[in-house]
């Protein structure tokens, strides 16, 4: 679980900097949502999976997205669909077929 937050979180700070000396709760991107009694918090521009997957910690350090308006597909849906055109696992002369 660790992992996959950390692996977020390096991918916003790489896709847009840093916002040195701040923290994610300071954004206005961050979301804060009670799912039973639990409070979670999610990225606007990451977006949302409706699970723990996305899930997004307030100490987080803050990118360079920082209180600015995103109105793009979030980061997370270009990702997965980056990784499902090019899995890596092509083999030559291998037959494909593509959904979607």
């Amino acid at each position: 679980m660790i992992l996959m937050a950390k692996k977020k979180i390096d991918l916003m700070l790489k896709e847009f900097g840093y916002s040195d000396g701040h923290s994610c709760c300071e954004c206005s991107n961050l979301r804060r949502s009670c799912v039973g009694a639990r409070t979670v918090y999610k990225c606007q521009v990451y977006g949302s999976t409706g699970s723990q997957a996305s899930d997004w910690a307030k100490w987080y350090p803050a990118c360079g997205m920082l209180n600015r308006k995103w109105d793009k597909s979030p980061v997370m849906a270009l990702v997965h669909k980056q990784s499902n055109c090019d899995d890596g696992y092509d083999i030559p002369g291998q037959m494909q077929i593509k959904w979607g």
